[in-house]
């Protein structure tokens, strides 16, 4: 059985938190995102919001490892802005999240040193003021089977937690399943036992 990995998310959208440096204004919100449709949504959202803003820049986090992010630093100098804001997601083992600070200049440039404290400052008080709960990572899989092995299909939903997404009764049947990744060994065990039903993991 694949060990379950658990990470936090936040359970809903924070903002503004305000930090202002040397009078520039930075305002710091996180909101939390399934995929990256969520994530241009929240950030046409904010830009709708703060047209006047000089900068919106911003860092997410998807899945479980560091290999599906993106930190932007929005005309920022490189690395000054977004990856400041990304390693407070790290920092604090966050995942399916997006956190923007929005800058407002005021006047007086801080440098690359002082960029990077207050991006990184920011980004780490909006998401001290987020209510995290636990991330469970979850698998899909397309569970294929008869039409009269659905009451076994349901049963073997049933044992390993999992979430029925879709329903489809056609010629094949087959469901769409999601479950915690701790049940993945599980469910192929089971399905391997019983060869009318046949699953498949969905990327």
């Amino acid at each position: 059985m694949i060990e379950e990995v658990a990470f936090y998310t936040i359970e809903n959208q924070i903002g503004p938190v305000e930090l202002k440096e040397r009078k520039s204004k930075f305002l710091g919100f996180a909101f939390p995102v399934q995929d990256e449709d969520d994530i241009q949504q929240a950030l046409s959202s904010l830009r709708e919001q703060h047209p006047q803003a000089n900068h919106h820049c911003y860092a997410w986090r998807l899945g479980r490892d560091d290999n599906h992010f993106r930190a932007n630093d929005d005309g920022e100098p490189r690395n000054s802005a977004g990856m400041p804001i990304y390693r407070q997601l790290q920092g604090q083992d966050i995942t399916q999240a997006l956190v923007v600070v929005v800058r407002y200049f005021g006047g007086t440039k801080l440098g690359v040193g002082g960029l990077i404290q207050a991006y990184g400052d920011c980004a780490a008080e909006t998401l001290q003021s987020a209510h995290k709960i636990p991330y469970v990572i979850q698998e899909k899989w397309t569970l294929y089977f008869s039409y009269d092995q659905q009451s076994r299909a349901d049963r073997l939903v049933h044992s390993v937690g999992g979430e029925i997404l879709q329903r489809d009764f056609g010629t094949e049947c087959h469901y769409l399943v999601r479950f915690a990744q701790s049940q993945s060994g599980r469910w192929q065990n089971e399905t391997a036992k019983y060869p009318p039903l046949r699953s498949k993991q969905v990327d």
